[in-house]
């Protein structure tokens, strides 16, 4: 709770530090709680200067300048960061998601599948890639990343929703007959009910 003390530290504490800066995150993360995040995208410039070619750093500049309100600005500094990164995944794996908010949806699944061909049980990107592929109404990929997202060993909350998920688009039937049972029970009909159930457990 006390910011202007923890930004005077945080900037004494990158002058000692190396070429990694590990405390500009940290700087940046203050300045945006401070409502000052139009501060932000100048640190990650100063550094990209010194390192032009770091994946991290064009990364961070990008989302800074979005953060910042900056949108054209930051999706411009995506495309930039595309051509001179020296990992090109890394700014793929950060593009993507602002992609697919903005409409660009064949390009982000592209950008999700490069991804994935590096880290292939990347449960974050799986996440991702599947909300875009549901929004693509993209089935078929939809189902099989689904399972992906059920075979990378998820929490018991990932894997509950993401398995509702694959319930319904493999057996709509099913949840038609849950979802008339629900109606027949809110209204009494409890008899009804159980008749529309007692079939699924099988």
């Amino acid at each position: 709770g006390m910011p202007v003390n923890a930004e005077r530290n945080f900037k004494k504490a990158i002058e000692l530090e190396g070429d990694d800066k590990p405390s500009l995150d940290l700087l940046a993360m203050t300045l945006q709680q401070s409502n000052r995040a139009h501060e932000v995208p100048a640190l990650w410039k100063e550094q990209l200067d010194k390192q032009p070619t770091s994946a991290n750093l064009l990364t961070k500049y990008a989302i800074s300048l979005v953060n910042a309100e900056q949108k054209d600005a930051g999706l411009a500094a995506f495309e930039e960061a595309l051509k001179k990164a020296d990992d090109q995944v890394i700014v793929k794996r950060y593009f993507a998601p602002l992609l697919a908010q903005n409409g660009d949806l064949d390009r982000a699944m592209d950008f999700y599948e490069d991804c994935l061909d590096v880290h292939p049980n990347d449960q974050a990107v799986l996440i991702e890639y599947a909300q875009t592929l549901k929004a693509a109404n993209r089935t078929v990929d939809l189902q099989r990343v689904l399972r992906d997202i059920l075979a990378s060993n998820p929490d018991p909350n990932t894997r509950a929703t993401t398995l509702a998920e694959l319930i319904e688009i493999e057996q709509a039937k099913r949840v038609e007959s849950v979802e008339q049972a629900k109606e027949k029970m809110q209204t009494g009909h409890f008899d009804q009910a159980l008749q529309s159930i007692r079939p699924l457990k099988n």
